[in-house]
């Protein structure tokens, strides 16, 4: 083999792996999802980059969330995140993330307080 074709393929192989960690996060997957959101709320992230990945998630637990309009960080710990989310036309909702990668998705039936001003 030649040292082009083994450079080549070392950086096809890497291109695919960087490609297949951003697949894993827009895979749907709510841990995954979690985790990248609880890394962008620990390095400070702009607001619109934590809101698509909030808009990401509330579906996933069958939650309506046509617009995601607000959001508040509750509660911040050194290894969990409470945040309140509003969604137009929807009651809030509360999304309970981790460090480990727990996730919670609650309230959209008026179980959660307004967002604090």
């Amino acid at each position: 083999m030649s040292v082009q074709r083994i450079l080549l393929t070392v950086l096809m192989s890497i291109l695919a792996s960087g490609a297949l960690s951003a697949q894993l996060v827009d895979s749907g997957d709510p841990r995954e999802i979690a985790l990248e959101l609880f890394s962008q709320i620990s390095r400070d992230a702009p607001a619109d980059a934590i809101a698509l990945r909030l808009d990401q998630l509330i579906p996933v637990f069958r939650k309506r969330c046509l617009r995601l309009t607000d959001y508040q960080i509750f509660s911040r710990e050194t290894n969990i995140v409470v945040l309140k989310v509003k969604c137009s036309g929807d009651p809030l909702y509360g999304v309970t993330v981790a460090s480990n990668g727990y996730v919670s998705v609650y309230g959209g039936n008026g179980l959660i307080e307004g967002i604090n001003q």
